[in-house]
């Protein structure tokens, strides 16, 4: 639940500001629905330099162990299915949609023969020409090219085209990524040019007005 991951953070931020770093935890269930969880919030409560003791007496590492052995079938199959599914991301395998600009052939990425060109053409109206996001979606719906679900351009759309490594043949899944994977569309010194000029504007010294806020400072979101 919300409340309790909230109050779990607020746990973790009262270690690190050096509160008492004994956690009485009554039983392993209780860091978590599945023990993948329970894992991480233990080791988090250990990084963030607390000592857990559990209410049984036992350490740690031997409860963590219980818990692996004894977790539930549908916890097993979940895991055999995320194994599964980091598998053939390690074989660059297609899992879920292809980026624009692919198709999937096979088990892996193939130039899309339409889509591709588009990806060359946005990349080459903002690194050849100079063009801007909003300029190059207005570009490309005047010229009638549309999405790949039928719809108008838009700067974010633009943007998640120059943005994604897809297109210089990296794959990433499930935290797995493998280079050159399938064939680019662009090359990867055109890509990070890109990335560099994206950066640089997204970082450009503009005017920013500020405002006083009368809470500034007393009051802190719970979500944040």
């Amino acid at each position: 639940p919300e409340g309790g991951r909230l109050a779990f953070l607020d746990l973790v931020e009262r270690l690190e500001s050096g509160a008492d770093g004994v956690v009485v935890v009554a039983t392993l269930p209780v860091l978590g629905a599945t023990v993948v969880e329970q894992a991480w919030r233990l080791f988090a409560l250990e990084h963030a330099g607390g000592t857990v003791v559990f209410a049984d007496g036992r350490r740690a590492e031997a409860a963590l162990r219980d818990g692996w052995a004894g977790r539930p079938d549908a916890e097993r199959r979940r895991e055999r299915a995320r194994e599964g599914m980091r598998r053939r991301a390690l074989r660059a395998e297609v899992l879920g949609r292809p980026p624009y600009g692919y198709a999937v052939e096979g088990r892996t990425l193939a130039p899309h023969p339409r889509e591709a060109r588009v990806v060359e053409r946005i990349f080459a109206l903002y690194l050849d020409e100079g063009e801007g996001i909003r300029r190059i979606a207005g570009a490309l719906n005047a010229a009638g090219i549309q999405t790949r679900r039928g719809g108008t351009w838009t700067t974010g759309a633009v943007r998640t085209v120059l943005r994604n490594p897809a297109y210089i043949g990296l794959y990433r899944r499930l935290g797995v990524a493998v280079p050159r994977a399938h064939p680019a569309l662009v090359p990867a010194a055109r890509f990070h040019e890109a990335q560099r000029r994206l950066d640089a504007r997204r970082t450009s010294a503009k005017v920013q007005r500020r405002h006083p806020y009368l809470l500034a400072g007393l009051v802190r979101c719970g979500h944040c």
